[in-house]
């Protein structure tokens, strides 16, 4: 049976800053998805759902014995909100480039989800010539349309594509989604991929973990590092273990 209780965030660092999310994804998803993340003064804990008369118990104990700040997951905006606190990863700069190098030890534990090739994607403050993009305006953007696919994140956790720029070897950007519901400023995260084939860990992100209905996911280049990029062979892959 699983653990009653898990320890998300506690007063320790990380030597890299990288999350759990990042070092076990599978035990992250499965504590993610499957159980209710509470907070305690500054500690973090996540509980299974049929502990949750526990956390009731406490709340209702006296003043003099109960925590001064207990802050319990049960709403969408709360739960996600303690989840980035404990797992969000900012920035996974070149992850994505140096998981891309290994695709081929990779191939037999990621499957394909959805092929987004054919997706045209709709520019802002950018132009196209195939699949190369130029910046021409403050806020360039390229966004494709996931609507027609019908896509939750627990599924297609893993962004494949191929990067290059033309000036440099390396680009920097910031991937966003749009599901419904709630507040999306948050549903983002920034990669600097090298020159290559890359893997993108979006499930690393709780809030696409957790997205229902995925409507969109957009590139923003960032910092004038490349204005001028090839990007192709987009697929949505899952994990297979």
């Amino acid at each position: 049976q699983a653990v009653p209780l898990v320890v998300a965030l506690a007063d320790f660092g990380y030597i890299d800053y990288y999350s759990l999310a990042l070092r076990t994804p599978l035990l992250y998803r499965y504590a993610v998805e499957h159980y209710i993340p509470f907070k305690i003064d500054e500690f973090i804990f996540m509980i299974r759902p049929d502990q949750r008369d526990r956390l009731t118990r406490l709340q209702q104990t006296s003043a003099g014995d109960a925590p001064n700040s207990l802050v319990v997951g049960d709403s969408p905006p709360l739960r996600l909100s303690l989840l980035d606190q404990s797992f969000r990863v900012n920035n996974v700069e070149s992850i994505p480039t140096s998981w891309g190098r290994s695709l081929r030890s990779l191939e037999a534990v990621i499957q394909p989800v959805q092929d987004l090739a054919a997706v045209k994607p709709t520019l802002q403050d950018m132009t196209a010539n195939g699949d190369r993009y130029q910046v021409t305006g403050a806020a360039p953007r390229l966004t494709f349309d996931l609507k027609p696919f019908n896509l939750d994140g627990w599924e297609p956790g893993l962004l494949k594509f191929e990067f290059t720029c033309k000036t440099r070897s390396k680009g920097s950007f910031a991937l966003r989604w749009e599901s419904p519901g709630g507040d999306s400023s948050q549903n983002n995260i920034r990669l600097t991929p090298r020159n290559g084939s890359q893997l993108m860990p979006l499930d690393a992100a709780p809030r696409w973990l957790l997205a229902k209905g995925i409507q969109s996911l957009s590139f923003e280049p960032l910092e004038n590092v490349c204005n001028e990029f090839e990007l192709k062979n987009l697929a949505l892959y899952r994990r297979s273990l």
